[in-house]
Formats: structure tokens, C-alpha cells, sequence
């Protein structure tokens, strides 16, 4: 279904090319495929813009149990790294166990990974 909008929407495109400028359809053709190819990345850009990336669950935990923080789900990922990264300038170190178990995990992960 939605190739034939876009089949549409092309076929369309051609026409109202070659009305306004006057040309035949092989002139029409490469031009509108340009300037179609050109809408497409701004409708993508506006979809990724429109779909920020939410707070993974990952941060969720972090946030709870390194630093006591219970965060709203809806605060995206960017926001949540500043959060972590802002709580970590500050000093806050609310669970030193914690942080102790992550490096240690991380680290046996690394060495894990390095195989």
C-alpha cells in the first residue's frame, strides 16, 4: 500500500515538473527523483527528531541504585546521561558498594570481551 502512494506521488511530482517548467518527461524525471530524494531525508530527520530516544532501562537501574535517583521514564537518553554525569561532578556516591560490583563486573566483562 504505501508503494503505491509513493508511485503516486511520483507520477504526480513528474507531471506538475513537466507542466510548470515546460519540459519533456526524460528532463522531468532525474529532477523530481532529486528533489523526491531530498523530501525523503527531511521526512526522516523530522521522524528522528519526532522519536527521541527514551531513557534505557540500564539508566533507569543506575540512576536508582548508584545515586538514589528514581527518574520518569519519560526523560530521554541524552537527559539521563547528564543526570549521571552531573551526579558524578557533584561527588554524589550514594552506594560505593555498587559502584564497587559495576567496576568489577565491567572489568570481568572487558577481559571476557578481550578473548
Amino acid at each position: 500500500m504505501e508503494s503505491e502512494y509513493y508511485l503516486n506521488l511520483l507520477k504526480s511530482l513528474i507531471g506538475k515538473t513537466e507542466r510548470y517548467l515546460g519540459i519533456d518527461f526524460d528532463t522531468a524525471l532525474p529532477i523530481v527523483l532529486s528533489v523526491f530524494t531530498e523530501l525523503n531525508k527531511d521526512r526522516r530527520v523530522q521522524e528522528m527528531i519526532r522519536r527521541k530516544q527514551l531513557i534505557t532501562a540500564k539508566q533507569l537501574v543506575f540512576l536508582q541504585k548508584r545515586f538514589g535517583i528514581t527518574a520518569e521514564p519519560e526523560i530521554t537518553k541524552q537527559e539521563a546521561s547528564k543526570l549521571i554525569e552531573e551526579q558524578f561532578r557533584n561527588g554524589n556516591n550514594r552506594n560505593n558498594n555498587y559502584s564497587n560490583n559495576y567496576r568489577n563486573n565491567t572489568s570481568r566483562l572487558a577481559t571476557a570481551r578481550s578473548f
